[in-house]
């Protein structure tokens, strides 16, 4: 009860922070942008230096990339908590939200090397997958739910070839540690390339 009053608070602190930090790291590559690939500046070398991990594995059309990368980072981890917890929307809106990151992954290739942006298509498609298969779980538990609330007169008028009883909860484990696995093999192969 204590900690319920400052709800609208840590909400307001959250959103602080989703989009904040995103919005600070654009502003501190918008203010040093002259300086980020001119090699003859002489704030290049201390602009490599501070702000490197933000632009440098970039192409330099796409010095901004990082603040999509901390925005989906932060929408997936902080944002979620906003959207109704545990239920099928949350995993619907991580669905779409790693999805159109992808999307932009895939049009933009914003990578310098290209095993780069292969690695990043295929590890936000794994997450894609990933949250996919969390939606068909949470529906496959819905399903059995609203069986065993049904009185069994009505559960045999039901139709049992319902089409998400093809999908085992345990096949669909398995699917997802297979595509994890093979993500993680995929970048010892693009680290040793």
């Amino acid at each position: 009860e204590y900690w319920y009053n400052y709800t609208l608070l840590i909400y307001f602190a959250m959103a602080v922070v989703v989009v904040g930090v995103p919005m600070l790291v654009l502003m501190v590559l918008t203010v040093n942008k002259k300086h980020l690939f001119d090699n003859t500046s002489e704030h290049h070398e201390p602009t490599v230096m501070m702000f490197g991990p933000l632009f440098v594995q970039y192409e330099e059309k796409y010095w901004y990339f990082e603040v999509f990368v901390i925005l989906e980072k932060m929408v997936l981890t902080g944002g979620m908590c906003l959207v109704a917890d545990g239920s099928t929307v949350q995993t619907v809106v991580a669905l779409l939200v790693s999805f159109v990151y992808m999307m932009f992954v895939l049009r933009t290739a914003p990578f310098l090397h290209d095993n780069d942006d292969v690695l990043s298509f295929v590890t936000s498609l794994q997450l894609v997958l990933t949250f996919l298969g969390a939606l068909i779980l949470q529906m496959i538990q819905a399903i059995a739910t609203a069986k065993k609330a049904i009185p069994d007169s009505e559960t045999e008028a039901m139709d049992t070839t319902n089409s998400m009883e093809q999908f085992h909860p345990k096949t669909i484990g398995y699917f997802l540690i297979v595509i994890n696995v093979l993500c993680l093999i995929l970048m010892v192969f693009s680290l040793m390339a």
